[in-house]
């Protein structure tokens, strides 16, 4: 799967939010003493007007399906004597469950909505699912390999997931667990 351009144009909407935050904050710290004059508000007020820009959500998407075939068959690979020595030191790619990240993030006082959603990838081609993963989670191990080593393993690692996701009518289902969390840290309490 190739990048799309769709990042680029995430990234200056993202930059374009941070430009017009800036200039809120810039312009209403010029207009404070006009703002506490007409309104009256008492410092406290003030602050909490000007603090608004600074309260803090965290939200964040992280894959789910590290206990699905796609990831299992590859650490299986992965740990062969074949293959060890070359990607022991490669990343692997962990997340827990909805509930997990929900208890550690009430534990330090944020409310939390945290959720699991299963998305059904319809797949074509050739090892499908293999080229899926292979742009995604599999790619920094087969950036590891030599060249050599590289097509045994892909070799095997096309096989096994052809026997674990069966192709029907020119398709593959992959099913995809993400986990959401959206988290507010509460301002006064």
């Amino acid at each position: 799967m190739k990048p799309t351009k769709i990042r680029y144009q995430v990234l200056f909407l993202i930059f374009v939010n941070v430009v017009i935050n800036y200039m809120d904050r810039s312009n209403l710290a010029v207009a404070a003493s006009e703002i506490d004059k007409e309104f009256k508000f008492t410092p406290v007020q003030l602050g909490l007007i000007f603090s608004a820009f600074s309260w803090t959500y965290l939200a964040f998407q992280v894959p789910g399906n590290f206990d699905e075939p796609s990831h299992t068959i590859r650490r299986e690979l992965e740990a062969l004597p074949e293959f060890a020595p070359y990607v022991g030191f490669v990343a692997k790619g962990d997340a827990h469950d909805a509930n997990t990240y929900l208890r550690a993030l009430t534990d330090i006082g944020c409310t939390v909505d945290a959720w699991e959603t299963n998305y059904l990838h319809v797949l074509h081609g050739r090892d499908p699912v293999f080229e899926w993963v292979s742009t995604t989670s599999a790619r920094p191990t087969l950036d590891a390999l030599p060249a050599e080593v590289r097509a045994q393993f892909e070799a095997e690692f096309k096989s096994r997931l052809n026997d674990a996701y069966r192709v029907e009518d020119g398709t593959v289902v992959l099913p995809f667990r993400r986990v959401f969390v959206v988290a507010r840290v509460p301002y006064w309490d």
